[in-house]
Parts: structure tokens; C-alpha cells; sequence
């Protein structure tokens, strides 16, 4: 209507006013006017909100995992990330080591610091993403939509994702004085025979550093009285280890051997 008044005034140069566009637009003002007096009155009848705002998201969800305050290594991990985490100037961060040797523990013990308000930060929200070896970018797409609490339609994309990072962290497999500390704890007190000792350090040694592999052998262990369930242990998965694989898988079959393997009492 402001377009139209201001062409109704350019009308003859400007010299004569256009009577029969001002009474057009004079008209059309009435009518708008009494569009909205009855929109008004019309509104009386809707409930007060005709919407229920979404929700807003939790900043950060609690993330299931082992705590890693009894690793001296991983402990010393933690600090360094949360250094850069709350460095303005880094903006992304790799973490990166062989499957098993504590990535995803290490990445929820620093989430769940912030879910519990021990480590203050100053993000909105926290999005997890799981990202298998085969790109899906509609399924991490999804992941973050559900994430935000809202569902779309969204297009599928072909185009790969690599991610650039400022900083990279690499988690490395525990030493062996790391390992046989981790071990003892989870496999308990062991017999007064000194054979048996020197067999769980071996066994100790065959987990190749990895923190989960040794919880779970030293588990399977716990309680193991008989020189023989140790050397079985140890015995078994190392004649049954395959020759053909790199040394990458070998180590993880080797551990996978372990964790199941039948030590005489108990089958892990």
C-alpha cells in the first residue's frame, strides 16, 4: 500500500494529485482494517498457545563407561585434553591408538566431567556422533538431528567427510609396569607360588598393553589357584594365534583368544 501511495503521488509530475487512486487506496485501507478487527476478534476464540515450544536439549548426557581415575596414564591423558578442550585457540582434536587402548573411555570420562558440573565449559550442547569405517551421512546427519531433539527430512548426501583437526592426541598401549599394575588390580590377590606369578606376568604381557583386553583377561583370571589353568592361559592362545595376518590383527586375535579361552573352571 506504501508502494501505491508513493506512485499515486508521482502521478502527473506530481503537479495534480490522482483523486481516483487516493480513493481507491482510501477503500482498500477500510477493508484491511476491518480484516484485522475481525482477526482480532477471531483470536479470542484459540487457547492461549497454539504451540508447544521443543524442548531445549540437555547441554551434555551422561556417556556409559569405566572411570579412569586408578590410571596414573590415562589420568595424565584426561588433564591434557581438558587443557585443549577449553583452549579457545583449538578448535578441533584427534584422538587416535589401536582398538582397545582407551579412546572411547578416555573421550566419556571428559564428557561425563562436564555432564556432572566437576569440570566447567562453555559449550551449548554436546553432540556424540558415531561414525562407522563405511560413511553414512544421512545416519550422522540423524544422529545430531535426534540429538537436537527435532526431526526433518534430510537429504542424502554422497560427498566424504574428512575431518581436519588442530591438535592430534594419541592414546598408546600401557608399558609394562602400567599393565601389570592394571592387571593386579582386577585379577585379585594371588596364590604364594612363585610360578604362578611369573605366569600372570606373562599373561600380563600378552595383553599387549590394552586396558580393556587386560581387564578382561585378569577377570577371567581372578581367583585361579592351579599352576596349570596359567600356563593354559597362556598356552593356548599363542598355539592357536594365526601366522598369515598382520601384527595389528594378530595382537587382537591373540586377546580375543584369551577372553574366551577355557582355563579349566571357568569358560570366560
Amino acid at each position: 500500500m506504501e508502494e501505491d501511495i508513493k506512485a499515486s503521488q508521482l502521478h502527473f509530475c506530481g503537479c495534480f494529485p490522482n483523486c481516483y487512486s487516493r480513493f481507491k487506496l482510501s477503500k482498500s485501507s477500510i477493508q484491511k482494517m476491518e480484516e484485522v478487527k475481525e482477526l482480532i476478534n477471531t483470536r479470542a476464540n484459540f487457547p492461549e498457545e497454539l504451540a508447544v515450544p521443543n524442548p531445549r536439549p540437555e547441554s551434555v548426557q551422561e556417556m556409559p563407561g569405566p572411570s579412569i581415575v586408578d590410571q596414573k596414564a590415562a589420568s595424565e591423558l584426561l588433564d591434557r585434553l581438558k587443557e585443549l578442550v577449553l583452549n579457545d585457540d583449538i578448535r578441533k582434536i584427534g584422538i587416535w591408538g589401536m582398538g582397545g587402548v582407551g579412546k572411547i573411555t578416555l573421550v566419556s570420562n571428559l564428557n561425563n566431567m562436564m555432564a556432572d558440573g566437576s569440570l566447567a565449559h562453555p559449550f551449548d550442547i554436546i553432540i556424540p556422533v558415531t561414525v562407522s569405517s563405511i560413511l553414512d551421512l544421512h545416519g550422522i546427519q540423524l544422529q545430531i538431528a535426534e540429538r537436537l531433539k527435532f526431526k526433518e527430512e534430510l537429504e542424502k548426501e554422497s560427498k566424504g567427510r574428512w575431518i581436519e583437526t588442530n591438535v592430534n592426541i594419541r592414546v598408546d598401549t600401557l608399558n609394562n609396569e602400567a599393565s601389570w599394575e592394571l592387571f593386579s588390580k582386577h585379577v585379585g590377590e594371588l596364590p604364594d607360588v612363585g610360578e604362578i606369578k611369573s605366569l600372570a606376568r606373562e599373561v600380563a604381557e600378552e595383553c599387549k598393553g590394552l586396558p580393556l583386553a587386560i581387564k578382561v583377561v585378569s577377570g577371567s583370571m581372578r581367583g585361579k589357584k592351579r599352576v596349570e589353568q596359567w600356563r593354559k592361559a597362556l598356552r593356548g592362545p599363542r598355539t592357536s594365534a594365526p601366522r598369515n595376518i598382520e601384527r595389528v590383527e594378530d595382537d587382537i586375535f591373540l586377546l580375543r583368544k584369551m577372553s574366551s579361552y577355557d582355563i579349566g573352571e571357568l569358560t570366560v
